[in-house]
């Protein structure tokens, strides 16, 4: 039977304790991109497009410490008899559990700490879960905010739906998101909305950023045989999946330095991006195709990458990001026109599969073992309309 209601969890962490009354005025330090670039590579991009010169109308968000209390947050809660989704309405809808009640186990980066750091252009974000990003580069402005939530039903699957919803000012645009578990599913599907009331064109951003658990066996699977990287370096390359600089790049152990792989997937291959650990588990997101990137995100194994993650979570408790979006990769925004509205339907739920060929050298191989997975829980052209009631 699936259930939705509010609930409340205990963790240790710092909060905010108050919003500054000011805004950042210089060029947030997430949004700046060089877009030094092979010339092939800027013409199949659109680097630095929807790029913001500063916060406004939003504040800063930096009125916080790393002392840690106990605290107890609001969340909001889907659950059947094959998963439990935890939500956190005051902190952008991010989705903080999904826990495998059938495998019995967390299938994202669960994390045991609540500690905001300065990575966003409003400063204040924490790690852990699956973060809704839209707008612009530099993490939502959500991130650290309070949005709208109301548990609703769906008339036609007869299941409780969470939706979440707010007005982005900078971009006068508006986002939805319904999430719901179908009735003795093992997926949770999330339902997004953008719409555009800015009357004219507006450059849009969305990346749906997941934090999993990272191992020395976990490899990450895209149907795709290259990718855009970014080392933080200032310029942008195209590199072959899995095999470039003498290494498989889909294990992330194997890179000493923090580092972006943009996966670039072919039209007419299934969108989605999944994880797998020496057993073969992990996690699959799946979308439909107007969600058409993937994307790895990887600390690395320096010193001074790994202090960073401790300052977010727990010392050995690593955590890799894979993310879905809108455009190619996240240096660059895509054109929404005037009154549009966008609409596409993700999934997320346990990943299985044969471990020999999941993590076998042949490359086609693992991603034909991936597929194999997919099933049926999403539409594959467009989203089905929620018949919503109160």
């Amino acid at each position: 039977m699936e259930k939705c209601y509010i609930s409340k969890m205990r963790i240790t962490g710092s909060l905010l304790k108050e919003e500054s009354p000011y805004p950042f005025m210089a060029v947030p330090y997430e949004s700046r991109v060089h877009a030094e670039a092979e010339d092939a590579v800027k013409k199949e991009l659109r680097l630095n497009y929807g790029l913001i010169t500063s916060t406004l109308p939003y504040t800063l968000q930096d009125e916080y410490d790393r002392e840690t209390v106990p605290l107890t947050l609001r969340t909001a809660v889907l659950e059947n008899e094959n998963l439990k989704a935890v939500f956190l309405p005051d902190y952008g809808a991010r989705l903080w559990s999904l826990y495998s009640k059938k495998d019995g186990r967390e299938l994202l980066h669960c994390n045991r700490v609540f500690l905001p750091s300065n990575l966003a252009v409003r400063n204040a974000w924490f790690a852990g879960g699956v973060e809704w990003n839209m707008g612009f580069r530099g993490h939502s402005p959500f991130t650290y905010d309070k949005v709208f939530c109301e548990i609703c039903h769906d008339s036609g699957m007869n299941v409780p739906v969470l939706k979440f919803y707010e007005w982005e000012r900078k971009r006068k645009t508006k986002f939805e998101l319904y999430a719901y578990l179908p009735p003795q599913g093992e997926d949770l599907v999330i339902k997004v909305k953008l719409s555009n009331y800015a009357g004219q064109e507006v450059p849009m951003y969305w990346w749906s950023n997941i934090a999993v658990p990272e191992t020395v066996d976990t490899r990450v699977i895209v149907p795709s045989t290259c990718a855009y990287t970014n080392d933080y370096s200032g310029c942008v390359h195209k590199v072959p999946v899995p095999y470039y600089d003498r290494k498989d790049l889909t294990y992330t152990t194997g890179e000493l330095n923090s580092r972006d792989y943009f996966f670039r997937i072919p039209p007419e291959e299934p969108k989605f991006i999944a994880t797998a650990d020496k057993y073969g588990k992990g996690l699959l997101q799946q979308s439909t195709k107007r969600l058409m990137s993937r994307k790895l995100f990887l600390w690395g194994m320096r010193r001074c990458y790994r202090n960073w993650q401790n300052l977010l979570s727990e010392i050995c408790d690593p955590y890799i990001e894979i993310q879905a979006g809108l455009a190619q990769t996240q240096m660059e925004c895509i054109p929404m026109p005037k009154d549009a509205v966008w609409e596409w339907t993700e999934a997320y739920g346990p990943f299985r599969g044969d471990p020999h060929r999941l993590h076998s050298q042949n490359w086609e191989e693992a991603v034909a073992c991936a597929k194999e997975q997919l099933g049926n829980v999403i539409e594959r052209e467009e989203p089905r309309v929620l018949q919503l009631t109160d």
